[in-house]
């Protein structure tokens, strides 16, 4: 066969031109455009794309820690001065999660302490509340609405908030020490009492009733208690000094010695 008789048969596309594998010859695809020959299934079968993915929309978990970033920065000592606007994007962001996640862990105890640091009682129980409706059996958050209810002053709201938390685990020392302290600042120390000695000493129980009585302002109340801690131990110092600074037995404070005393210029100590 003459050369340039094959050479042009391979241009056409009867052969491979030289240095090409066989496999790698093309044929016309229907439409136009050339498929690859040594698969016969894909001159069959026409190309599928694979398919895009949907839009997630916001991820809650990093809009809630995005939010916990601005609330320390908004609660920072000293205040910033942007601190509203540092509040405001942080309610969003809690905001954004929970639209994305209804029952978002972070966002919503996150949420919920921003109200209760700044004060929004209201807003900060409804979302307490929506967290211990959708994770009913967490202790610890009962016991943290127990402990704002007792910033806020609130006692019995505070005491209620620890049973809830107690019901849920009865021998936490901490539940029983704080809803205690809380029924103390009530006024109802013989209910305190009888709470604190499950956990402490009775003598203990009365002094630690005794100083929230004094917070309160419950004065005589208070020294009650501090004898009753003495009959119960007459040992119990942090009791018998507490007395004996009311009632001004207290032995004086010796005035401790400076070391480095200021020396003016030119004194001489005496011979």
């Amino acid at each position: 066969m003459d050369g340039r008789l094959l050479a042009g048969w391979v241009v056409v596309g009867g052969l491979p031109a030289p240095g090409t594998k066989p496999g790698a010859m093309t044929l016309p695809a229907p439409g136009g455009g050339h498929l690859p020959s040594g698969n016969p299934a894909a001159v069959a079968t026409p190309e599928v794309l694979p398919a895009r993915p949907k839009k997630t929309g916001p991820m809650p978990d990093f809009e809630a820690a995005a939010a916990d970033t601005l609330l320390e920065r908004a609660f920072a000592d000293p205040p910033p001065a942007n601190r509203d606007e540092l509040l405001d994007t942080a309610r969003l962001r809690y905001q954004r999660a929970l639209k994305a996640d209804a029952k978002h862990k972070g966002a919503l105890l996150g949420l919920a302490r921003m109200y209760a640091r700044m004060g929004d009682r209201a807003k900060a129980v409804e979302t307490y509340a929506r967290y211990t409706k959708a994770y009913p059996k967490e202790a610890d958050v009962p016991h943290e609405v127990a402990v704002a209810h007792a910033r806020w002053g609130d006692w019995a709201g505070a005491a209620g908030w620890c049973d809830a938390a107690l019901k849920l685990d009865p021998e936490n020392r901490t539940f029983t020490k704080t809803k205690g302290l809380c029924l103390a600042r009530a006024g109802r120390a013989d209910e305190a009492v009888g709470l604190l000695v499950r956990v402490m000493p009775e003598a203990q129980a009365r002094v630690a009733v005794a100083h929230a009585l004094d917070d309160a302002g419950l004065f005589d109340a208070s020294r009650q208690q501090l004898h009753l801690a003495l009959r119960a131990d007459p040992t119990f110092v942090p009791a018998r000094d507490v007395l004996a600074e009311l009632d001004g037995t207290a032995p004086p404070v010796a005035p401790v010695a400076d070391p480095n005393p200021v020396v003016p210029v030119g004194h001489q100590e005496p011979r």
